[in-house]
């Protein structure tokens, strides 16, 4: 499915060093997603052509592992504009041209100069993403309901998006992974009782298990404190 326009993507990566952007016609995107759904479609891949800046600052730097990404902001855009209004998984790859090899490119950052669309990994994850639906009444079950999530995982720094806040306001356990990056949106902001900063994912994935488990996460810390005396008296 093509759109009837052009998308129209305006980057806006500023001196915050939050990647961001809009798309100047959104609606031709939704046309064309409703089109889809009326085709049968249950889950939408959008490859939408960028404007090229091969020599943009921030793209070289974040290439180099310096940075962030430039067009993700945007990316994010395109693809909650769908999933918003439509309901339905919607992921997107960026269509760029070629540019030259960077030589101080980061390992990180390599698997993006190999393709300039991205597809594959894009049809990867939606092949396995669930169904959005809207919340049944009381009395009606669907196999995962906010009520029933305990625990989320995210990057430490970036915890000011609508995930971690909804998740503060229930009360729930904030696992928090340590993560190099430019974002400072951290604890400090909250002071959350029941974050846990862990150094990988590995341990948050322990962590899950201990509690869901019901183990007390001060027993499997290392070093266990020392047995304290104590006196009393009748």
């Amino acid at each position: 499915m093509i759109t009837k326009k052009p998308l129209n993507i305006v980057i806006d990566s500023d001196s915050s060093k939050i990647s961001g952007g809009t798309i100047e016609n959104p609606d031709t995107l939704i046309d064309a997603g409703k089109c889809l759904i009326e085709k049968g479609v249950t889950a939408i891949a959008i490859v939408a052509k960028f404007p090229d800046d091969p020599d943009s600052l921030e793209t070289n730097i974040y290439r180099e592992g310096k940075g962030v990404d430039p067009i993700a902001g945007v990316e994010a855009v395109i693809s909650h504009l769908i999933s918003k209004f439509l309901k339905v998984p919607c992921a997107h790859a960026p269509a760029l041209n070629p540019i030259e090899l960077n030589e101080n490119l980061d390992p990180r950052a390599a698997a993006e100069e190999i393709g300039y669309t991205f597809l594959p990994s894009v049809l990867i994850g939606l092949s396995n993403a669930p169904d959005i639906v809207e919340l049944p009444a009381k009395n009606e079950s669907i196999s995962l309901h906010p009520d029933q999530i305990e625990s989320i995982v995210v990057p430490n720094g970036a915890l000011g998006g609508e995930a971690v806040l909804a998740g503060i306001e229930k009360g729930l356990n904030i696992i928090s992974v340590k993560n190099q990056n430019t974002l400072k949106v951290t604890n400090e902001f909250y002071n959350y009782p029941n974050l846990f900063e862990v150094d990988n994912y590995l341990e948050a994935a322990g962590i899950i298990l201990a509690i869901k488990k019901g183990i007390n996460l001060d027993s499997v810390k290392r070093p266990l404190k020392k047995i304290q005396q104590c006196s009393y008296s009748d």
